[in-house]
């Protein structure tokens, strides 16, 4: 009879829990992506305060185009980044189901924020085109993700 080692103990999970650790591995993936996310709407609010400050004729220090170009390169390069998720990333069948549901359902909520906004200023209508583009991008591409998979299964 062989032992394991009791470091091989802790490593090795079976059963049911394998699914909880491969989604919690996931999670943490898409909490690092999400953080890039909310780094881009940082620059969204900033530009939309800076045009609600504008019309009061309050002086702002913000600059709205250069907050457009940060915004669409963060959220396009979390955007790609979600997108290598959705399509590399390991673990079980249902972990992998789970993420997948879990990025579209960011990105509807992403697109739904973008729609919501009402203000016809040219960064943030540039924004909010980004933000529907990108979203509908990578929903599309995780429901075939979310296909492939059950498919694989």
């Amino acid at each position: 009879m062989t032992a394991r080692p009791k470091l091989l103990q802790f490593i090795i999970v079976e059963g049911k829990m394998k699914h909880i650790v491969w989604f919690g591995l996931n999670l943490c993936l898409i909490t690092l992506i999400f953080v890039v996310s909310i780094f881009a709407f940082s620059y969204f609010i900033h530009a939309e305060e800076y045009i609600t400050q504008s019309a009061a004729f309050i002086d702002a220090q913000l600059k709205p185009t250069r907050d457009a170009v940060m915004f669409t390169v963060l959220f396009i390069s979390s955007g790609f980044l979600f997108i290598s998720l959705s399509k590399f990333q390991l673990g079980t069948y249902v972990s992998k189901l789970l993420t997948s549901f879990l990025i579209i359902f960011l990105h509807v909520i992403f697109i739904l924020y973008g729609l919501v906004l009402f203000e016809a200023a040219f960064p943030l209508t540039v924004m909010r085109l980004v933000t529907v583009i990108v979203g509908l991008i990578v929903i599309i591409v995780s429901i075939f993700d979310l296909l492939r998979n059950t498919k694989n299964k």
